[in-house]
């Protein structure tokens, strides 16, 4: 699992007018997706935006709650089944947790070891919902940032394991804690080209209502990768 001590190595700067439009999402509570072509860097964003909170603390200095960005990489889900979907998204808090209060930090733990091996979807979720309710009484928004959206999307719909379902009840999440869970989709295509598109129900307008592209980099920002790119080849 790639932890964020590479990301310490990369300017504050970098990407900034990408950053500074996730920034205004995130102070509104907002979903959407972040849309850029394979090779483009959109993961290599989406790390940095999780792995570097106190940079997107910059560009929202008047925020008056704490925020928790949640990386869930679904191109490791294993299983596209609503149960299992939902127990990976308790180990991504729980993988996260350092950056929470001690008393999230004791109730994530809990949560997630209680439900490791859960198979009721039911209760999973029940789990999730109970985090969320935690997060909302610290006045805590709650980021998911879901890469490879796309991709999981498209294994869904082709999966005998999942119904509906597993897409509706991401949309309900988000209804029911409004003021303090929002979703980033990560993906390499715009949400009105993915195939079968209107079976995402609700969650279309949700993620098509606010979108970021990832083009090619601001010199600055070029000029950084290469040369930490000529720095690991000199090493070797």
């Amino acid at each position: 699992m790639e932890t964020g001590a590479i990301w310490t190595k990369y300017p504050s700067t970098y990407r900034q007018q990408e950053m500074q439009i996730l920034a205004q999402w995130v102070a509104a509570v907002q979903s959407g997706s972040v849309v850029g072509l394979p090779g483009c860097g959109r993961s290599n964003l989406l790390d940095f935006l999780c792995y570097r909170p106190e940079v997107l603390a910059t560009y929202i200095p008047t925020l008056h709650q704490q925020v928790v960005l949640i990386p869930i990489n679904l191109h490791t889900l294993p299983t596209t089944d609503i149960a299992t979907f939902y127990r990976f998204i308790l180990r991504a808090f729980y993988h996260t947790r350092h950056r929470f209060s001690s008393a999230l930090q004791e109730e994530t733990t809990r949560l997630y070891q209680e439900n490791a091996q859960q198979l009721d979807p039911f209760i999973t979720q029940s789990a999730i919902e109970e985090l969320l309710l935690l997060f909302q009484s610290q006045s805590t928004c709650v980021v998911w940032v879901l890469n490879y959206f796309d991709r999981f999307f498209e294994e869904a719909f082709f999966s005998e394991e999942t119904t509906p379902k597993t897409i509706d009840t991401l949309r309900g999440l988000r209804d029911t804690f409004k003021h303090t869970l929002c979703l980033i989709a990560g993906m390499s295509q715009e949400i009105t080209c993915l195939p079968n598109s209107e079976l995402l129900g609700g969650l279309y307008e949700l993620l098509d209502r606010n979108i970021c592209w990832v083009g090619a980099m601001v010199d600055q920002d070029a000029h950084n990768l290469i040369a930490r790119a000529m720095t690991i080849a000199t090493v070797l």
